[in-house]
């Protein structure tokens, strides 16, 4: 993702600031991050209008965070943009949004998104990139979950840290689940997947985890047709 940010007059804390004072540019690993200065001490943030960009990690470590503006014209939300935000209870995306990346809330107090763009959906308390399909944060906290159905992906993190979570059910529309998707979730004790699903123990974060595989519907399919042999009858006389 570009690190870039609209210029322009900054609300933090209920006092008004530009870019020069409250934001600075961090370079890590050959590229630029925008950071807030004195993140420990912001507790409310809003964009200028214009903005289009939360970039990645912008309020990773802000503690005391308790509200963020996020204005109309914000397209892209960064990946861990919010992470160890423990005080943020709610966030709310505007229409404009078309994305939003990997581990955007974890490690957060977030439990409640609303979301007015088409392009962010939530089913089942599970935070969704509908052009991705990918499953980008659960906010519940139910010991079972299935997977919903619109689902393709599970990223990183997404399930992470969730305490109460003993058992997962991922049917075949699920292609993908990427490493640490179900870290730090010390009680899960089995994962029901289906034979198609593409993973590895990484996905765990190397817990022991009773893995149950079930046959696909696409791999009865196969096996149905590859069993079938044309021309072959049960009449056939010797």
């Amino acid at each position: 993702m570009q690190q870039k940010i609209q210029p322009g007059q900054y609300t933090i804390n209920g006092y008004t600031t530009n870019f020069d004072c409250g934001l600075f540019a961090k370079r890590t690993h050959n590229a630029f991050e925008i950071r807030l200065r004195d993140p420990l001490k912001i507790n409310r943030f809003s964009f200028p209008e214009g903005s289009e960009v939360v970039p990645d990690r912008f309020f990773a470590c802000c503690l005391q965070l308790e509200e963020v503006v996020l204005p109309e014209g914000i397209i892209e939300i960064g990946r861990e943009a919010f992470k160890n935000c423990s005080m943020l209870k709610r966030l709310e995306l505007p229409s404009t949004v078309e994305h939003i990346g990997d581990a955007v809330i974890y490690k957060s107090g977030v439990t409640e998104v609303v979301s007015h763009s088409i392009y962010v959906g939530l089913t089942d308390d599970c935070l969704i990139d509908n052009l991705t399909r990918s499953l980008i944060a659960y906010m519940g906290n139910d010991e079972e979950v299935v997977i919903p159905l619109n689902v393709r992906d599970i990223a990183p993190y997404a399930f992470a840290g969730k305490k109460n979570l003993k058992r997962v059910v991922v049917r075949e529309n699920v292609v993908r689940i990427s490493g640490d998707a179900f870290a730090d979730c010390p009680n899960l004790k089995e994962v029901e997947i289906a034979d198609t699903v593409d993973y590895s123990r990484g996905a765990f974060a190397g817990r022991e985890v009773n893995i149950v595989t079930v046959e696909s519907e696409s791999t009865k399919e196969t096996k149905r047709i590859i069993g079938f042999v044309p021309g072959k009858s049960e009449n056939t006389e010797h």
